[in-house]
């Protein structure tokens, strides 16, 4: 990943360093070395040049009904140059602070 890595989810910070910093706060998640096989492959994987489209199952509790999952997909998009992540988009927006409370 270049040093001057640009983000394009609005919930990361930018640069690697930022990156770094951000993925170390999620829960779980403990830095490793990078390996060149997947432990979850994409169930899809597009190139275009230096863009690189790849895209996941995911499966989620249902918010109306928890005995039950839905199904959707993650995506990430990321262009590289000379063998380094330069940037990186995929589906995030900005969460939305939590609803107040009834009273």
């Amino acid at each position: 990943m270049h040093p001057n890595y640009i983000q394009h989810n609005p919930n990361v910070p930018q640069g690697r360093e930022g990156f770094k910093q951000f993925m170390s706060r999620i829960p779980g998640r403990t830095p490793r070395e990078i390996k060149p096989e997947w432990v979850n492959a994409p169930v899809l994987t597009l190139i275009n040049g230096p863009y690189s489209f790849m895209m996941w199952d995911r499966t989620a509790k249902d918010p109306d009904d928890a005995s039950r999952e839905y199904k959707w997909n993650h995506f990430d998009v990321v262009r590289m140059e000379n063998n380094l992540i330069m940037e990186h988009w995929d589906e995030a927006r900005i969460n939305p602070p939590a609803p107040a409370p009834a009273r």
